[in-house]
C-alpha cells in the first residue's frame, strides 16, 4: 500500500477530531434542549402568508441571522475556552497533532453543531408552513438556509478568534456588541457593515476565512517551536484578507448608499418625478434572473408597477395579486412589474422563486438604511412613495393614471377594477 501523503494525514486527522468534537456537543443535554427550542421557535414564525414559502423562508433566515447569530457568538466563545475552563488543556495538548489542527477541528465540530441548530429552526418553520399553506417554492428555504449559514460562519470565526487568542469567553462575546450596534444604529450605518445582506456575503465569507487562518497561525505559537505552520494557514491570512477587501470595495463602488457612496445611475433615477398625469419614472434594474429590465421593454402595454418590501407581510398579498393580473390580463396587453424595495438585493430572487411569480421582479439595489422613512429608495422617491406597498397603473404611453397605496393596492376588487377600467378606455 502506498504511504499516505502529509496532506492526506492532515485532512484525516482534522476530520476525525472534528467528528469527535461534534459528538461531544451532540451527546449533551444542552445541545438537545437548544435543538428543541430553536425548532419550536422556527415553528412559531414559519406559518407566514402567501401562495408560496418565500416569506416563511426569508423571515426564518432573518431571525436566524439575528438571534442564532448572537447565539453563535456565545457558543463559539464557550467552546474556545472549554479546555482551559475544565483544566483539560494539558491533556489535550499532550497529543502529537499540531496546534492548528486541534484548533481547526474544534472550530469545525462546533460550527457543525450550529448548522444543526439552524437546520432545526428551518425544519420547524417548514412544518409550520406546511400546515399553513403548503410548500410551493420549497427551494427558497435552501437558498435562505445557506445565506444564514454564511452569516453564522462570520460570527463564529470572529468570536472564536478573540476567545481563543485571549483565552477568555468574555473577549469572544464582545463580537455581540457589533451585532447590537448594527441593529440599533441601522439608520446611520452604510450597508456594507451588515453581514446579513446577501450582496455582502462575498466579502464576509473570505473575511471569516482570514480571521480563522489568523487564529490558527497565532494560537500557541510557542508549542509549535521552530516548525512552520501549514502553508494554507500562512498564506490564507493575506490572501483571504485581500479578497475580502476587494469585495468590500466592489460592494461599495457598485452600490448606492448616501452614507458612503452615491451612484450616479441611482441619483438620476431618483431625480425623476412621477405623479398622476405625469410620465412614469423609468428605471433599469436587474430582475430575478439577473437580466436588466426597464419600462421601455414593455412599450404599448398598460403597466402595473408595484413597489413592495419583503419586510412587509402585506406586500406578499400584492405579489399574489399581480400573479392574478398577469394570468387574467396579459393577453390584453397588461404587464405587472414588481420593484423590490429592500437593502438585501437577494430578496428579489427568493420571493420570485418562492412565490412562483411569472412576471418581472426587479431589485432596487439603491435602497439604503435611511434615518427618515421617506428617504429609503431612489425609485420610491421618484414615485413620491412613503407607504408600502404601492401600485402605479399607467396607460399604454406610460403616463401615470392611478396610484394605490396600502390595503387598496392589494385589495382584489380595488386594483382589479382599476385595471379593467383602464382596459375599457384602451382596449388592445
Amino acid at each position: 500500500m502506498a504511504p499516505t501523503s502529509g496532506t492526506g494525514k492532515s485532512l484525516t486527522s482534522i476530520l476525525s477530531l472534528s467528528i469527535m468534537e461534534w459528538k461531544i456537543g451532540w451527546r449533551t443535554l444542552m445541545f438537545r434542549l437548544i435543538v428543541s427550542a430553536v425548532a419550536l421557535y422556527g415553528f412559531s414564525i414559519g406559518g407566514e402568508p402567501g401562495r408560496g414559502v418565500a416569506l416563511s423562508a426569508y423571515s426564518t433566515a432573518e431571525a436566524a441571522c439575528l438571534y442564532l447569530g448572537f447565539g453563535a457568538i456565545v457558543w463559539m466563545s464557550l467552546v474556545a475556552v472549554r479546555e482551559t475552563t475544565l483544566r483539560t488543556d494539558i491533556l489535550v495538548f499532550s497529543k502529537p497533532q499540531p496546534g492548528e489542527w486541534l484548533a481547526l477541528s474544534k472550530f469545525v465540530g462546533a460550527y457543525l453543531q450550529l448548522l444543526a441548530f439552524l437546520l432545526a429552526m428551518f425544519i420547524g418553520s417548514m412544518i409550520s408552513r406546511m400546515f399553513a399553506g403548503g410548500l410551493l417554492g420549497f427551494e427558497a428555504y435552501i437558498v435562505q438556509y445557506f445565506r444564514a449559514a454564511a452569516v453564522l460562519f462570520f460570527a463564529s470565526t470572529a468570536a472564536y478568534m478573540l476567545a481563543l487568542l485571549f483565552d477568555s469567553a468574555l473577549a469572544g462575546t464582545t463580537v455581540g456588541l457589533y451585532w447590537l450596534l448594527i441593529q440599533s444604529g441601522k439608520s446611520f450605518l452604510g450597508k456594507f457593515y451588515f453581514p446579513t445582506y446577501s450582496q455582502n456575503l462575498a466579502a464576509y465569507i473570505p473575511l471569516g476565512l482570514a480571521l480563522l487562518c489568523a487564529t490558527l497561525y497565532f494560537y500557541r505559537k510557542s508549542r509549535r517551536g521552530n516548525r512552520l505552520p501549514a502553508v494554507w494557514v500562512s498564506y490564507g491570512v493575506p490572501v483571504f484578507a485581500l479578497i475580502a477587501a476587494w469585495q468590500f470595495w466592489t460592494v461599495i463602488r457598485n452600490g448606492h448608499d448616501p452614507e458612503v457612496w452615491l451612484n450616479p445611475a441611482m441619483e438620476r433615477m431618483g431625480d425623476q418625478d412621477a405623479a398622476v398625469g405625469l410620465r412614469a419614472a423609468g428605471f433599469l434594474l436587474p430582475d430575478q434572473n439577473g437580466k436588466l429590465t426597464g419600462l421601455s421593454d414593455f412599450n404599448g402595454k398598460i403597466l402595473v408597477i408595484a413597489l413592495w418590501s419583503p419586510r412587509d407581510p402585506d406586500s406578499v398579498m400584492l405579489l399574489d395579486r399581480l400573479n392574478e393580473i398577469q394570468a387574467r390580463f396579459a393577453s390584453q396587453g397588461v404587464q405587472p412589474i414588481a420593484v423590490t424595495i429592500c437593502e438585501d438585493t437577494g430578496a428579489t430572487a427568493t420571493f420570485a422563486r418562492g412565490e412562483a411569480l411569472r412576471y418581472p421582479v426587479v431589485a432596487d439595489w439603491g435602497t439604503y438604511n435611511a434615518p427618515r422613512g421617506t428617504d429609503f429608495s431612489p425609485i420610491a422617491t421618484a414615485y413620491r412613495t412613503t407607504t408600502l406597498p404601492t401600485v402605479i397603473i399607467t396607460d399604454r404611453r406610460r403616463n401615470v393614471k392611478d396610484i394605490l397605496s396600502g390595503i387598496e393596492s392589494y385589495d382584489g376588487a380595488g386594483v382589479l377594477s382599476r385595471v379593467q377600467d383602464r382596459l375599457k378606455e384602451e382596449p388592445k
